[in-house]
């Protein structure tokens, strides 16, 4: 497509249908971003909101009030870095998993013979999957009762501490700063069903 149209009074007109198409292009990109932005917008004053009624009903919490503040106030950082630490496993790393259990599964020999997560690892190395990955994936798995054999000798090969391990992804971000006992002044917890009214 041409960027310009014949000249009319020695003046170059720009393509109208070029413009058009661009702007098309341009309201996509912009709804698509602006659509993002809410949602995670959304999901910050979700959870920010979770963390405060935790802090005021004394529950365990591990945000501090910074973070608190900067999620119900929409501080892209702060959301950015809760994201980050919620994690993702993809739909395609899932069914990798399942696929190599299924192989050792379908097979009355191999599945016999299987030991734990020693004899699948050079495996999820060659498919890029991270191993704290593979424990979510396996205690889902072991949840569902899918693949129980294979699920429950991965898990007492690597034992509780092992599973800790690679299932806090907090230490591999970085922990968050402890929360001051009074550091906020946050609303009352409401009532449970069971309070005394």
């Amino acid at each position: 497509m041409a960027l310009h149209e014949p000249e009319v009074d020695g003046n170059l007109k720009p393509n109208r249908h070029l413009k058009q198409n661009t702007n098309h292009l341009y309201t996509n990109h912009f709804k698509t971003n602006y659509m993002q932005k809410e949602q995670k917008q959304l999901f910050a004053k979700i959870v920010g909101e979770i963390y405060k009624l935790q802090t005021a009903c004394n529950m365990d919490c591990d945000a501090s009030p910074a973070t608190i503040y900067g999620l119900l106030n929409g501080m892209e950082q702060t959301i950015n870095d809760e994201l980050e630490m919620l994690g993702w496993i993809s739909e395609n790393e899932s069914r990798l998993i399942m696929a190599i259990f299924a192989e050792i599964y379908d097979n009355n020999a191999r599945r016999r013979a299987f030991k734990g997560y020693d004899q699948i690892s050079a495996k999820v190395k060659a498919a890029g999957i991270e191993k704290y990955k593979v424990i979510m994936i396996v205690r889902q798995l072991q949840m569902e009762e899918i693949y129980p054999e294979i699920t429950d000798r991965i898990l007492y090969e690597i034992s509780p501490a092992g599973i800790e391990q690679f299932e806090l992804k907090e230490e591999r971000k970085g922990e968050r700063k402890s929360k001051p006992q009074n550091a906020a002044v946050l609303p009352d917890c409401p009532p449970s069903r069971n309070s005394p009214r």
